[in-house]
């Protein structure tokens, strides 16, 4: 499989597999076990654009889990589509209103967050800290994109909950302590406790 857009079929022996150890906990008929000597078979779609890829992923994830009011919010206009619409889009959804000045791209937050990707491990918690502080954030210096991007829709005071496709976060590269794998879409739940 060599080419953007190639899709194929893998058929794994067990010992080129898991062999007779198998892999994960439980029982062998849960969805986190593969009992020893499993023969895998697999379906592999290479992709050919990331982007389209992302949205379909954070929409299913979305339908998947009965999710409502999420709204789509586009970022940047430096990938169009064929219609020259961008194709680059987080959801979010604000689950407490704040008040006060809008957060702009030049705001400094301090929020506490927990990040998650979408299969629902936790890959960051500051929300729970110890002294209920968060972390300060610049949101034009360092921040994600998809996060910032989500960030200006909030006053202080909001709560959010912000989808952003891997393009929009950390992209092919994973995170450096390996928590979050290569072209993962995040999920960011935010307390925003202030903004200047």
């Amino acid at each position: 499989l060599k080419y953007k857009g190639g899709r194929m079929r893998l058929l794994l022996p067990s010992h080129l597999a898991y062999g007779a150890a198998g892999y994960g906990t439980g029982s062998a008929s849960g969805n986190n076990r593969i009992a020893g000597n499993q023969c895998l078979d697999y379906y592999i779609n290479l992709i050919d654009n990331q982007s389209a890829y992302d949205d379909q992923v954070i929409k299913s994830y979305i339908s998947a889990n009965n999710l409502a009011g999420f709204v789509p919010a586009a970022v940047g206009n430096d990938t169009l589509d064929s219609n020259n619409k961008p194709q680059n889009y987080i959801y979010y959804k604000i689950t407490q209103p704040g008040v006060g000045a809008p957060i702009t791209s030049t705001s400094s937050v301090s929020m506490q967050y927990t990040v998650y990707l979408l299969n629902g491990m936790i890959t960051s918690d500051q929300y729970n800290a110890v002294d209920g502080s968060g972390v300060t954030v610049n949101i034009g210096d360092s921040t994600l994109p998809g996060l910032a991007a989500g960030l200006t829709h909030t006053l202080p005071g909001s709560k959010i909950t912000i989808l952003v496709p891997s393009r929009l976060a950390y992209g092919p590269g994973a995170f450096s302590d390996g928590s979050i794998p290569v072209n993962s879409c995040l999920r960011y739940e935010i307390n925003v406790i202030s903004a200047q």
